[in-house]
């Protein structure tokens, strides 16, 4: 038998320092390479190579969250409309409401011939270049983070960043009791213009027109006060806003019947299956710790909220809680 000893003078192996690209730790990972083709890793450093057995079975359940962040922003951010106002750029910070409602904005204004630049997935650097403008340590992280967006926006010299004032979200269901948005998710961009002052300190104007998805009369006329002063006509804006609230829709029932598909899908191959409870920003890998991967690692299928969006209703006959709330109201359900 060869001794340690042994292989290192014979040299049998190769060792060398990685970073990992797997997420945005970029954790520095220690590689061992040896003669037969085997690779082996040391330090513990990402949970991804605890492990150097192959033996175990490595088949890995559906992780919806990671498939429904696909299904939000995969979409061209280039206009293709007539008329393209291409010296028009618009940013969109990708945080709080915008997980719920980007294919809304981003037909909207694509649409108007506007182009839109959706703000970089969230990192540990980019949170950390917002870090200074944070003015309440007990606010939440997913509002901490909104920060490093609005920063990552100014520095691709954008023309206006959009983040609008969403105080009611879409009605889902009518025995619930109202569907406000969180004041946070809502107001969050007179925090922004009060501690980064984009307009002020960048020349990027910061837009939060006042919009309520559960009237669309009134979703339109805000949508026409906002977009009608870069000249647009209000014919095509509110032929936009049609197409968009489409678009949105569409959206909700493919992340609906794609969770209601695993859910059946499981119970045929008696697989187990969690229902991981939580807020649409919540889809973003980092405000999530990335726990739907961990638990699809280990073979159990993951759907999120939007399988409550129609079913569960008599929900609030059970309750003991006022069911005005649009993201929490999923979740009773």
């Amino acid at each position: 038998m060869k001794t340690i000893e042994s292989i290192l003078q014979n040299k049998s192996f190769s060792s060398n320092t990685e970073v990992c690209p797997g997420c945005e730790n970029h954790c520095t990972v220690r590689t061992f390479s040896f003669g037969n083709g085997q690779r082996y890793f040391s330090g513990n450093q990402c949970e991804k190579v605890y492990s150097n057995s192959k033996t175990h079975n490595t088949s890995k359940g559906v992780n919806m969250f990671a498939e429904k962040y696909k299904l939000l922003f995969s979409r061209s951010t280039q206009s293709t409309a007539k008329n393209t106002n291409r010296s028009l750029r618009i940013g969109i910070p990708r945080g709080l409401g915008i997980y719920e409602d980007y294919p809304f904005w981003h037909t909207l204004l694509t649409e108007c011939g506007i182009e839109v630049v959706l703000s970089r997935g969230s990192s540990n650097s980019l949170y950390e270049n917002g870090i200074r403008s944070i003015v309440a340590d007990n606010i939440c992280f997913p509002a901490k983070l909104m920060h490093g967006h609005i920063m990552d926006l100014i520095t691709r010299k954008v023309d206006r960043i959009l983040y609008p004032w969403v105080v009611y979200e879409r009605k889902e269901d009518e025995h619930s009791g109202n569907s406000f948005n969180c004041p946070v998710v809502s107001g969050y961009s007179d925090v922004i213009n009060s501690s980064i002052s984009t307009e002020k300190n960048y020349n990027i104007p910061l837009d939060a027109p006042v919009i309520n998805f559960a009237n669309t009369e009134l979703l339109v006329s805000s949508c026409i006060d906002y977009l009608s002063q870069f000249g647009l006509s209000t014919s095509r804006i509110k032929a936009a806003v049609a197409k968009a609230q489409i678009v949105q829709q569409v959206y909700l029932d493919e992340a609906e019947a794609r969770c209601m598909a695993v859910l059946e899908q499981a119970e045929k191959d008696n697989r187990p299956i969690i229902l991981l409870a939580a807020r649409p920003y919540h889809t973003d890998p980092m405000i999530e710790h990335r726990i739907s991967q961990s638990i699809a690692d280990m073979g159990i299928d993951v759907i999120t909220e939007n399988i409550a969006t129609h079913a569960g209703a008599d929900v609030y006959n059970k309750i003991n809680a006022v069911s005005q709330w649009a993201y929490p109201n999923r979740i009773f359900k």
